[in-house]
């Protein structure tokens, strides 16, 4: 992270501040952020307003010891620096710092007054008259969500000054008008730093077709248990990995990296642009049912900002998937830091021979893998195609083991 965009002050000058109470909220690359004071005192000033981006480092803000300061910053204005006084000076309030406490994804401590709520279940809250006060989070560490917003939207019409019925659900989301330049957001700006950065890498790209009837019979197995196909393709990929590691490892100056863990990060499209990688962590090790689960926790959390850095910059492979699209093959771009990435098409009915020479109809599926050359060769990828094949078409049920 080396600059944030501030996008709600939590306190106003004038406000009480606690050692440790969050201030204010602020939006890196890829999550939202709460930022707690150093000091305990009171909010002088507000030296960058919400919609401001600062680099790291940047004093945004004044935390002094008495009400009697406060006045004199107010009377000074805002941009002043704090009078000489025998009592201690104001204490900058920085964006971040190197130490990994000035900055924290976490919500006010335990007796904090403050209602803790994700930027946009405030956004929703003042746009449809919901109070926050009383409502249960049904985000991390009891944390509001927009969902808890419009789920007390629905179940209380008379806390909503717009009627519920009007509220559009599904509206087309309008990015630009015509002859429109929009600005990148923070993490649109992010991926097309990585995809520039992916550039200086020698990839090769190596393609396969997976029959994907025993798959399908399998997921309709599942599905009413809560297993996704994403967790499906998640734990094949995972437990092939096992079996072939150079696939699970990248480059470094150093020479072959190879992890600890195999993490698969999932590809994620936001809202308004950009997306995320959300990771399941040691893939092959959790099991299928709460491998679906941890995936739908990741993907309602990034859909909020508020995914820890670890759950979107650990993975050690990546999986795309826009077969719900009904895309039949593409090609993805190498995250950096990562070896491979596999890009997955839709499984369509296709006429095939058997090896008997027979005719049949069956389900198949393109998938196509983008590798770094430096650490996997064609081998490499051609066998771990071969092996995640043998997987999905003869042996799916071994998944839920």
């Amino acid at each position: 992270m080396t600059e944030g965009k501030i996008v709600e002050w939590l306190k106003q000058p004038g406000d009480r501040v606690e050692r440790g109470e969050s201030v204010l909220v602020v939006e890196s690359d890829k999550a939202d952020m709460d930022v707690e004071s150093f000091e305990a005192g009171f909010l002088g000033a507000v030296l960058l307003p919400a919609g401001s981006t600062a680099p790291v480092g940047e004093t945004i803000g004044l935390v002094v010891q008495t009400q009697a300061e406060v006045l004199e910053l107010q009377a000074k204005g805002p941009t002043s620096a704090p009078p000489p006084t025998s009592a201690p000076p104001a204490t900058p309030a920085p964006l971040s710092t190197p130490a990994p406490v000035a900055v924290v994804a976490t919500p006010a401590p335990i007796g904090s007054n403050r209602v803790v709520a994700s930027p946009r279940a405030r956004k929703l809250a003042q746009q449809l008259g919901v109070k926050l006060e009383g409502l249960l989070g049904s985000g991390p560490h009891g944390r509001l969500v927009a969902a808890d917003v419009e789920k007390a939207a629905g179940k209380s019409p008379a806390q909503t000054a717009v009627p519920v019925a009007a509220v559009p659900v599904a509206a087309p989301v309008v990015l630009a008008q015509p002859g429109e330049t929009k600005p990148f957001s923070t993490l649109q700006q992010a991926v097309n730093r990585n995809m520039v950065a992916s550039l200086a890498t020698p990839c090769f790209r190596v393609g396969y077709t997976i029959t994907t009837n025993k798959l399908d019979v399998f997921y309709k197995q599942v599905k009413p248990k809560g297993v996704t196909m994403t967790a499906l393709l998640a734990k094949a990929v995972a437990l092939t990995l096992v079996r072939h590691p150079q696939v699970n490892a990248a480059y470094s100056d150093a020479g072959i990296s190879f992890p600890a863990a195999i993490n698969v990060a999932v590809a994620v499209a936001m809202e308004g642009g950009g997306l995320l990688t959300p990771v399941l962590a040691q893939a092959d090790r959790v099991d299928l049912y709460s491998l679906s689960r941890n995936w739908a926790d990741l993907v309602a959390r990034a859909r909020t900002k508020q995914l820890k850095p670890e759950e979107y910059s650990s993975g050690t492979f990546t999986l795309s998937n826009l077969g719900m699209f009904g895309v039949d093959r593409f090609d993805a771009i190498l995250p950096p830091g990562t070896g491979a990435i596999l890009a997955v098409g839709a499984a369509r009915p296709v006429v095939v021979a058997n090896s008997d020479g027979s005719i049949a109809v069956k389900a198949q599926m393109q998938v196509n893998l983008t590798a770094d050359h430096r650490v996997i060769y064609g081998a490499d990828a051609a066998a771990f195609l071969k092996d995640l094949a043998l997987l999905i078409e003869n042996d799916p049920e071994s998944l839920a083991l």
